[in-house]
């Protein structure tokens, strides 16, 4: 049995506070959610480059979108393309993908690293026997399909020579964030036709929004009058298409669908 010690358990105040901010993700997409997602996650290892990948599956090969993935922490900007583009080219080639399917966000991850050279896809379990500490760690959650072809969300985190290696705790803590995740990436781009175009200060308003704040405070919060937040307002709730404080924050909590 691997001991408490060896795993270097991730401080339960960051876990909580991960999900915490997973959980306020807008159940409705947006652009900028995939790296908002990316931000929250490269709090695991601020040093690594954290890539964020919503996958879908046409034909013979795999397509994400831009704002279907969204990148953060160190070297992101000269690496996300990169790894965006060669995790697209492996899902296509990977074997272990023909016949994988799923009905449930919570069907087992795969995990892939750059441990010895060795780049096979296995469970967490195994590499906690196996004792890896990678350079690099992948992680592949299978999505419910959606009628228009199979779908995966994609983790990865790369240190690069300057971040070192992956702790344990850190990827047990992301294959266990992952299913939530999932959840909240299945709820927001359930309809790709919706993906909306907010500013970024319109993205800050709706946070604070959610987070109950009012426009007195959100106004004293970003330095600026309570009536460009009321504008600010006013645009969500045109696009979001809600007709009062209510319907806004229900849409953005998932309680209830869009309309068409």
């Amino acid at each position: 049995m691997v001991s408490q010690e060896t795993l270097n358990v991730q401080p339960f105040s960051l876990i909580a506070s991960i999900a915490e901010e997973l959980c306020s993700l807008p159940a409705v997409a947006t652009f900028g959610w995939m790296k908002r997602a990316a931000e929250i996650l490269a709090r695991l290892h601020p040093r690594a480059a954290t890539t964020i990948v919503l996958a879908r599956e046409d034909g013979d090969h795999w397509v994400a979108p831009r704002d279907f993935t969204g990148s953060a922490g160190a070297g992101r900007s000269a690496s996300s393309t990169g790894i965006v583009r060669g995790l697209l080219d492996e899902l296509r080639t990977e074997p272990i993908l023909n016949g994988l399917g799923a009905t449930r966000t919570d069907t087992p991850i795969l995990v892939r690293t750059n441990a010895s050279g060795d780049r096979a896809w296995r469970s967490s379990r195994m590499m906690l026997r196996d004792r890896l500490h990678p350079t690099r760690l992948t992680m592949l959650q299978p999505l419910m399909d959606d009628g228009e072809g199979r779908r995966v969300l994609l983790a990865d985190l790369s240190p690069g020579r300057a971040g070192g290696r992956l702790s344990t705790s850190t990827y047990l803590t992301l294959e266990a964030i992952m299913p939530l995740l999932a959840r909240r990436v299945v709820k927001a781009f359930a309809d790709s036709r919706h993906v909306l175009e907010l500013s970024p200060r319109e993205g800050e308003v709706l946070r604070m929004l959610q987070q109950g704040k009012t426009v007195k405070q959100i106004a004293f919060k970003l330095q600026r009058s309570p009536h460009t937040v009321h504008d600010h307002v006013k645009s969500l709730h045109r696009k979001l298409g809600a007709c009062n404080r209510g319907e806004l924050l229900a849409k953005t909590f998932g309680l209830f669908e869009r309309e068409d």
